[in-house]
């Protein structure tokens, strides 16, 4: 769609200017021929025009890391774009705040580019949405998605503590475990001289 008057349009492309166009559209009118200079045109000029899409989407998901959710798209072409906004939502069909604006890797270019976005303000247990936007070099948006992560806890064993056991056993295990260090360092020691020889 091209903008009212825009550089180059022609009868056939843009939008012209509707004032003190009379619109009367007549029911089952079918007639929307080009003949005789767009004579009788039964169409209405809304300058709507085949020009090419801002980019080819060849992917966008989201994925959980250990302390973020990982948003990744990647495009096929990038014929007229100038950048993406990301957005996120609680809910499928809920309210997306916007995330931030990520600048096209070569906009104007036909190659595609990979890219993300790491979301670092999450919580456990809850699930996300993401929608993303192209917007091309003249500043027309097309929106994708959404897709949605489930994040969860990273799950991890700690040792919190020690304790020694005071029977023989826990005892020996304790003394075994000191032996084994005290001949560890001396072997790691022993290979350090013999290499350095």
């Amino acid at each position: 769609m091209t903008h009212i008057g825009a550089s180059g349009s022609t009868v056939y492309n843009d939008s012209n200017n509707p004032s003190n166009t009379q619109a009367s559209p007549v029911q089952g009118q079918t007639n929307t021929s080009f003949a005789n200079d767009n004579a009788g045109n039964a169409s209405y000029d809304f300058g709507f025009t085949n020009s090419p899409l801002a980019i080819t989407l060849a992917g966008f998901g989201a994925a959980a890391q250990t302390d973020h959710v990982l948003v990744s798209w990647e495009t096929v072409s990038e014929a007229n774009n100038a950048g993406f906004n990301l957005y996120r939502s609680l809910s499928a069909d809920g309210e997306y705040a916007l995330l931030g604006f990520t600048p096209s890797a070569s906009p104007g270019s036909t190659a595609g580019a990979a890219y993300s976005h790491q979301d670092f303000d999450v919580q456990a247990g809850q699930t996300y949405w993401y929608k993303l936007e192209d917007i091309d070099l003249n500043g027309a948006a097309t929106m994708h998605g959404p897709v949605s992560v489930s994040f969860q806890a990273p799950t991890a064993v700690t040792l919190s503590g020690m304790e020694a056991d005071g029977s023989q056993g826990g005892a020996a295990a304790l003394w075994l475990a000191a032996g084994l260090l005290v001949v560890g360092g001396a072997f790691a020691l022993y290979r350090r001289r013999g290499m350095a020889v």
